[in-house]
């Protein structure tokens, strides 16, 4: 276990190599650069001229990769690509982002193209919806020429066409309309299946009124035909739909063969966006820097170990004046972690709770490993659901290649895998009780030690006693914590004496007599030398107050049982899941119903009995035994390196 050494490093070289340098940085993916403070007066306005630049090029690009990724997505669809699962980089060689950088102002001349053909197919799309509804809206009367009132009619009477539910609507809208005008015409114009055409007439100065009235009556005007020239010639309207969508069906195929053959260049697409990420991240960093008018400044930090052959490399390529030093005590340094293969996939465990704070907490990987793999594999503790969940996580990391933190949680669950195949063997679980439900008890699945399900009290004292395991690594992770940093006194009258007392009450607890002198040594250290108070009332009452800490090593103890719940839990599941498979029995159809059963019950057992482990391990990591002696708050090392979305640059493409 190991956090990485940094080297403060500061850089000076001319103004015109500064792009070259970041970029040859990003290659090598290993300094953090840090941003300098432009405090003094005359290089502000200077600074402020800069940084606006930078923001510019930065939103540009932005704003290029949010188009190219939208167009990467519609570009998939239209290809009827496959979508994978998991997504996985495509493997380009070195140059191809540059390239694509080179040809940027054709590819975004294209996507440009296929945006606007995107949206002009939306607007014909919604076009063609209105004519279909229109269309499909005239279809029952599109045999009808309806007649219109002169000029001479238009100025006294007003004519409405339109329908009504039925005859007995028909004839109450009349009673209606008697009631409430003072003269009316309506007369049928043709019955549909579904309805009844009229056409009515009313005065002018009535229109209003008799509207209202025709409405309350569930009239409903005939659709717009869409030309007012066709008013009247419904069958014309109907016709001028039809020849309209044949027309739009024809466009929209012209730009459906268009984006097709631009949707090809999504490769060309992904490459450019990634190039943009690149320059963005180098802008970003170029904004870091202090800038003059031939000169440029950079300071950050390096790992150590690279420090060196960073140095030699950089100044065979380029004319610069590089200062390298030890942090100091009041330095914010970028915390790396470097553990072994092994060890490596559990950081991502401790970086999503919080890095180690530099100079005061050691790096906690390796030790928290190994509880976190014995912990999983004690509350899943099957052989089946072990391999079947290892075989997941091991097709994922070695076939489909996944990366980033889904690689490390990949390599932490295919661990965690084998550790519960192992318990398994132990408690004598594979599926449950699988191989005793399907031979009718004829054959049993080896039991190595003891079956939770037959001595739970067993397993809750051995989750208890792994729980005392648990937080003696966390104190004694604080006592190496304290002795580093110059606290011994406190290491050896703070903590140490807690294992005294923990260990005489648990031994009290299975009859041991002398077991109660080493709780009492450790609660004597504690009350009257936890403290340095030089008046000796307020040193013991001090050290009341930190015997008074064992409620909550109790509380922390408890929470162990956790672990016996979560085996119950699995193995509960499991025999359910093969009483109920076993129901149909195994011969003819029913062997059919006893796989589907199998394979849904035991995917979801594995499912969520994965997950409640994952998610109490964690817990217990990140209370019961970080609690014990962790800071944290360390920053994250983020080097200036080249960060892709959609490529994994090599030096020659493989197949």
């Amino acid at each position: 276990m190991a956090i990485v050494n940094m080297k403060k490093l500061t850089m000076i070289g001319l103004e015109g190599d500064r792009q070259k340098l970041l970029t040859r940085l990003a290659d090598l993916g290993i300094v953090h650069i840090e941003f300098i403070e432009k405090d003094k007066a005359k290089y502000k306005t200077t600074a402020l001229q800069q940084a606006a630049n930078y923001r510019d090029q930065i939103e540009k690009y932005r704003s290029n990769q949010t188009l190219l990724e939208e167009l990467i997505t519609y570009s998939s669809d239209l290809r009827h690509l496959k979508k994978p699962m998991f997504t996985v980089r495509r493997i380009v060689e070195a140059d191809a982002l540059n390239q694509a950088g080179r040809d940027e102002e054709a590819i975004m001349a294209d996507a440009s193209r296929l945006e606007y053909l995107q949206i002009h197919e939306g607007r014909v799309r919604e076009q063609k919806l209105c004519i279909e509804k229109r269309r499909d809206a005239l279809t029952e009367w599109h045999d009808l020429i309806l007649p219109e009132c002169d000029d001479h009619c238009s100025k006294r009477l007003a004519m409405r066409f339109g329908t009504l539910p039925d005859a007995e609507t028909l004839e109450v809208a009349k009673q209606a309309l008697t009631e409430g005008l003072e003269s009316y015409a309506i007369q049928i114009v043709k019955r549909g299946e579904t309805s009844i055409a009229v056409a009515v007439l009313f005065l002018k100065e009535e229109e209003n009124k008799g509207e209202r009235i025709l409405l309350q009556n569930h009239f409903a005007n005939f659709p717009d035909t869409g030309d007012p020239k066709l008013r009247g010639d419904l069958a014309l309207a109907y016709e001028k739909s039809t020849t309209e969508l044949k027309r739009i069906d024809a466009e929209l195929e012209a730009i459906r063969e268009e984006s097709l053959a631009l949707a090809v260049r999504m490769e060309d697409f992904e490459c450019l966006y990634d190039f943009y990420q690149q320059k963005t991240a180098e802008l970003v960093s170029a904004s870091k820097l202090f800038e003059l008018r031939h000169i440029f400044v950079l300071e950050g930090y390096v790992p150590a170990k690279n420090a060196e052959a960073m140095v030699n490399l950089l100044f065979s390529e380029f004319s610069l004046a590089i200062d390298l030093e030890d942090p100091g005590e009041d330095d914010d340094i970028p915390v790396l972690l470097q553990n072994n293969a092994l060890v490596e996939p559990y950081e991502a465990i401790v970086e999503t709770f919080s890095l180690p704070k530099p100079n005061v907490d050691p790096d906690p990987t390796f030790v928290m490993s190994i509880f976190y793999a014995l912990s999983f594999g004690l509350m899943l503790g099957d052989v089946g659901y072990g391999l079947l969940l290892s075989i997941i996580c091991g097709i994922l990391v070695w076939k489909v290649k996944v990366e980033g933190n889904m690689l490390k949680m990949c390599k932490l669950f295919f661990q965690t895998g084998i550790v519960s195949m192992f318990f398994g063997l132990l408690f004598g679980g594979f599926f449950g009780n699988a191989i005793t439900e399907i031979s009718g008890g004829a054959v049993n699945f080896p039991t190595l030690w003891f079956n939770p399900m037959d001595d739970p009290i067993k397993m809750m004292i051995w989750s208890i006693v792994f729980g005392v395991l648990h937080i003696f690594g966390g104190m004694g992770l604080d006592i190496y914590k304290k002795f580093k940093n110059g606290e011994a006194y406190d290491a050896i009258f703070s903590v140490a004496p807690w294992f005294l007392i923990i260990v005489g009450l648990g031994l009290m607890l299975l009859g041991i007599s002398w077991a109660q002198w080493l709780a009492l040594i450790g609660a004597a250290l504690i009350l009257f030398f936890s403290k340095r108070e030089k008046n000796p009332i307020k040193r013991i009452f001090g050290g009341l107050g930190g015997l008074y800490g064992v409620t909550g090593y109790f509380s922390d103890l408890l929470s162990y049982t956790r672990i016996l719940a979560l085996a119950l839990c699995t193995s509960v599941i499991a025999m359910v899941v093969n009483m109920m498979a076993m129901l149909p029995g195994v011969k003819g159809i029913g062997f059919i119903f006893f796989l589907i059963i199998m394979l849904i019950g035991h995917a979801l057992n594995l499912a969520l009995s994965a997950l409640s482990a994952y998610v109490h391990t964690t817990r217990l990591q990140y209370v019961e035994f970080f609690g014990k002696f962790y800071e944290g708050g360390g920053r994250q090392f983020d080097p200036l390196r080249m960060k892709s979305k959609y490529t994994k640059i090599v030096a020659k493409a493989t197949e």
